[in-house]
């Protein structure tokens, strides 16, 4: 039962991760791929840590797995914070517990198997990621599917197939020296965009005129996201990949809470709909998330 509380330690920092990312797409960066790419370059510094891993240099096959995993949890990540920037925080979490529904169908061609339990509590987690997606616009008075849920479908298959591929390597290397690389890898990964003219200019403006307060949010990002990959990738190391990531449901309860705690109190940092409709859609939507995780685990 360890790799649980692995699962769930990494879940808490990234819903802490995903509310500061939020905040800085929403109201500190103007584009937020250039937010995406300042966070995923600091990984580079993890390559003067390789001379003090005491350890050989992984096969050529284990690099090819972290080189692959590097760039699909990088190149998978512009659609996330695409969706991050146009839906509200809560419902992107809610959102993430489509990852172990990948993982199960990656997961069956490298011999993973799920039991009855399990398939149902999937099952059940689809159903709820589905439901919050709707909002309710008073408006129009008319119920909306959210775009968001499109882009999230993206990421939740690249991220499927990263858990999937890093699951592998954790089983042959340590998980520092797994960690180290991917992070290495992933630090490339964001510096093949850099390739396009205009995406340069601007994160070179961006760098240009960035201030202390924004330099210490990429830095608290960046540390609360390091910490949840850590945990979840020693957590993927003990147990296969759809269940690691069917703890997702907790950080939907996580961001739920300190979303709402911060909304009410200090709206002006973020935002949400806590109208009667979409509040008890997003609550049906976790209660949901939670049967789900509890199904799970019967097994």
């Amino acid at each position: 039962m360890v790799w649980v509380f692995l699962a769930i330690g990494a879940h808490f920092s990234w819903a802490i991760e995903n509310i500061l990312t939020k905040y800085a797409v929403e109201k500190r960066f103007a584009n937020p791929y250039v937010f995406l790419i300042l966070f995923s370059l600091v990984g580079i510094i993890l390559i003067f840590a390789l001379p003090f891993l005491g350890y050989p240099l992984p096969s050529f096959n284990i690099l090819l797995l972290l080189f692959l995993s590097g760039f699909i949890y990088f190149y998978g990540g512009l659609p996330y914070i695409k969706a991050m920037q146009m839906e509200e925080v809560s419902r992107i979490n809610i959102l993430w517990s489509l990852i172990p529904i990948f993982s199960l169908g990656l997961g069956y061609f490298i011999g993973d198997r799920l039991i009855l339990s399990e398939f149902i509590g999937m099952l059940i987690l689809i159903f709820g990621s589905v439901l919050t997606s709707f909002h309710f616009n008073h408006t129009v008075n008319k119920w909306k599917f959210s775009k968001a849920f499109w882009l999230m479908l993206v990421v939740c298959i690249c991220y499927a197939f990263y858990g999937v591929l890093m699951r592998q390597v954790l089983q042959q290397i340590p998980l520092i020296v797994a960690f180290v690389w991917f992070y290495i890898f992933e630090a490339i990964a964001a510096s093949t965009i850099l390739l396009s003219k205009k995406i340069r200019i601007e994160v070179i403006e961006t760098v240009r005129v960035i201030g202390r307060r924004d330099i210490f949010l990429v830095g608290l990002v960046v540390l609360t996201a390091w910490g949840g990959v850590i945990l979840n990738q020693w957590a993927l190391s003990l147990k296969q990949t759809s269940l690691v990531f069917a703890m997702e449901g907790f950080q939907a309860i996580f961001v739920f809470l300190i979303v709402g705690l911060i909304s009410y109190f200090a709206p002006k940092y973020i935002k949400e709909e806590w109208d009667k409709k979409n509040l008890l859609l997003k609550l049906l939507a976790l209660i949901f998330m939670v049967v789900g995780v509890i199904v799970l685990n019967i097994g």
